[in-house]
Parts: structure tokens; C-alpha cells; sequence
């Protein structure tokens, strides 16, 4: 079965590799990618990945289900969109031009300060 977003998939594993994580499969939990640190035994990955069409566009509602699913095993969700670039032109110019937007979702802590950023540590 040939997959139609293995273009975005490829692009998103790549950009996770350079920025120096271990992806790993996600199936499990109903997302792209699991991330872990590189180095650790692969005991717990912090970040879950999801892939969607648009950064822009409100979240489906699968997203949604997984990213309360997420939570319940203590991983936050980084939710990716590719865009640029023409993903149906197989070629490396091509490939290289895509970009990848990663949004976090976290969970809302009533009793954290709204106002801190958060920051993706690795």
C-alpha cells in the first residue's frame, strides 16, 4: 500500500533527526512519530508527533482524540504540518524546499503562570 504522505513523513522524520531526537514509531498511540532523546535507553519518549495537512486550519477532530490519549501517558503532542515545495515531484530539489511548521500542545495548568513560554528541551 503506497502511502500519498510519505513526502511529509520523510520531511518531518529528517527535520526530528537534525534537531536531535530519535524518532521512533508512533502506531501505538495513533501518531506519526514517538520522540526520544538520543543516547537513553528507549524507556519513556516525551514527545509525541502528529502530522497535519495545515498549521493554519483547526485541528480535526482525530487529532483532538489522540492528543487527550497523549496526555494520559504523560507525553505532550507537538502537532507538524509540511508546507512549500511540491511534494508530488519526487526529487531532491523538490524534497529540500518543504518546511516544517511544529506547533506544542500542552496541557492547560491552572496553577502555572500563563505567562511563561515553553520551551522544547531536548
Amino acid at each position: 500500500m503506497r502511502d500519498s504522505r510519505f513526502p511529509q513523513k520523510l520531511a518531518l522524520y529528517n527535520q526530528c533527526r537534525a534537531s536531535g531526537w530519535a524518532p521512533r514509531g508512533g502506531i501505538a498511540h495513533g501518531v506519526e512519530f514517538l520522540l526520544y532523546r538520543p543516547g537513553e535507553k528507549h524507556d519513556h519518549a516525551p514527545y509525541a508527533v502528529v502530522l497535519v495537512r495545515s498549521a493554519k486550519e483547526p485541528l480535526p477532530i482525530s487529532v483532538m482524540q489522540v492528543a487527550r490519549n497523549i496526555v494520559n501517558v504523560a507525553k505532550q503532542l507537538l502537532v507538524c504540518s509540511v508546507s512549500g515545495g511540491s511534494v508530488e515531484e519526487w526529487n531532491k530539489a523538490a524534497f529540500r524546499s518543504l518546511h516544517v511548521d511544529m506547533i506544542l500542545l500542552g496541557r492547560w495548568d491552572p496553577d502555572a503562570d500563563r505567562n511563561t513560554p515553553v520551551i522544547v528541551d531536548r
